[in-house]
């Protein structure tokens, strides 16, 4: 059987957590009689239906009189993917596709290939640093603090694998900033070697268009100094343009942070974006800020 969840992140139901299944349907709305009921005045009284279709949840609207968006996007209907985003009224919910035993897997870690590119690069790339002993919240910005609050939540869903819950947790951080590939990397018990734990790359980069390239010199450098980072491309020094580094492979930018245990360090939350094959090196501008490392070194 499929299961999802719908968790209010906006609106009078804040913090509601509604259960989803395969074996019936559900009318949302203002109405008593609706399975997920909304106390918000701009929802209609049956304002969309969910349905299980095949191996996916559709969502309908019921000619509501405002409508439902999926994604910031008005939809008459749609199928519904982990970690879309539901706006119906002033109301905000997240979808989130539980376990099930016939559910497509993440992308695998193969996806993921160190590059051996050299320490220079880091050093001379480095735009932002967060010491060690960082830890205040990032901000009171709407869009980390929902971050936060779906993290939180997921830590005390339950889900039968930790696997699950590393992958969903990296969806929504890589969503939240809007980088093009995310990756846990952890330690292995017996040395400091890394492995991926779990993959996310973005909605829009096509399933197995690429790999997802980590620059060995910034992991090395987070690990030894436990220090978070954000890089820019260093296309202002040649060197990085050609051979093996992370620049010359298409990766703009990236930030990292370490994943902190009681007593040591376990790994690194990495997140990248991809310049665009069109784009110069030359191209300065960034996507990622520092309000996107303080939120993934709050995440980690």
């Amino acid at each position: 059987m499929f299961q999802a969840t719908l968790l209010v992140i906006t609106g009078a139901n804040k913090g509601s957590r509604f259960e989803l299944n395969s074996g019936r349907d559900f009318l949302i709305g203002r109405s008593v009689g609706c399975d997920i009921r909304l106390d918000d005045s701009e929802v209609s009284r049956h304002h969309a239906r969910i349905t299980f279709q095949g191996s996916s949840f559709l969502l309908t609207d019921l000619h509501s009189a405002n409508g439902s968006r999926v994604n910031s996007q008005l939809q008459a209907e749609h199928l519904l993917q982990n970690g879309d985003t539901l706006q119906l009224g002033n109301s905000v919910l997240s979808f989130q596709l539980l376990h099930s035993s016939t559910q497509t897997p993440p992308p695998t870690a193969a996806e993921v290939r160190f590059v051996e590119d050299p320490e220079e690069l880091s050093q001379a790339s480095i735009l932002q640093l967060l010491p060690p002993d960082h830890s205040a919240p990032p901000s009171d910005d709407s869009a980390t603090l929902d971050l936060m609050y779906l993290v939180a939540e997921e830590l005390v869903a339950p889900v039968l694998a930790s696997e699950i819950r590393l992958q969903r947790i990296l969806q929504l951080t890589l969503d939240a900033v809007k980088a093009d590939h995310g990756c846990f990397l952890l330690r292995n018990d017996d040395d400091s070697e890394l492995q991926a734990a779990a993959f996310a790359r973005s909605k829009k980069t096509a399933a197995g268009s690429d790999q997802m390239l980590i620059s060995r010199s910034i992991t090395s450098c987070v690990l030894r100094d436990g220090t978070a980072l954000r890089t820019s491309n260093a296309s202002a020094d040649e060197r990085f343009a050609t051979g093996q580094s992370i620049v010359s492979e298409g990766i703009r930018e990236a930030v990292c942070a370490p994943l902190r245990g009681r007593s040591s360090l376990l790994g690194v939350l990495y997140l990248d974006t991809r310049t665009p094959t069109t784009d110069s090196l030359t191209t300065t501008s960034g996507r990622l800020t520092d309000e996107h490392l303080r939120m993934v070194v709050t995440v980690a």
